[in-house]
């Protein structure tokens, strides 16, 4: 979806926060926690499409993180983004939602990525998004050994 302004047109990669909150320390303290219970900053910038150097600039304050950028790092690591973003609400404990497991989303980005290279697919960061959703919730139920036989993603995308 995209919406212009008077200086440019507003994409879901562009889109920005209404005021700069990059330079608040404490966003920038709850961004650095949030990458924390991700797991690293390599799999925070998979989760927003990002590279890890920038999950970097943005817990330094160097660059503006998108609102999409912000809100996949909240629901990944399990944090409202009121919280992430200001510092409201209180912030979920994993008892309170479920943990998410951090090496089975690593997987489930890694194996689409593969896939959509090795077959030059093209898709826009919102059917990304929602295809590593539906993967994830699909091989969270299955054991190990059922995660390696499934064919979910060969269904998802045929050869």
């Amino acid at each position: 979806m995209n919406t212009t302004t008077k200086d440019r047109p507003v994409t879901r990669d562009t889109a920005m926060w209404p005021e700069d909150f990059s330079q608040d320390t404490g966003f920038r303290d709850r961004l650095r926690q949030t990458v924390d219970e991700i797991g690293s900053r390599k799999r925070a910038g998979l989760i927003a499409n990002v590279k890890a150097e920038m999950i970097t600039k943005y817990i330094d304050g160097k660059a503006k993180p998108t609102f999409f950028t912000v809100r996949a790092l909240a629901t990944a690591a399990g944090v409202g983004l009121d919280w992430l973003a200001y510092g409201e609400e209180h912030r979920p404990t994993p008892e309170q939602d479920g943990p998410i497991d951090h090496d089975l989303l690593a997987m489930v980005i890694e194996n689409l990525e593969e896939r959509l290279t090795q077959f030059n697919v093209n898709i826009s960061t919102e059917k990304r998004a929602r295809l590593i959703a539906l993967m994830y919730e699909h091989f969270v139920h299955l054991e190990e050994e059922d995660r390696r036989r499934s064919t979910f993603l060969n269904r998802l995308l045929p050869m």
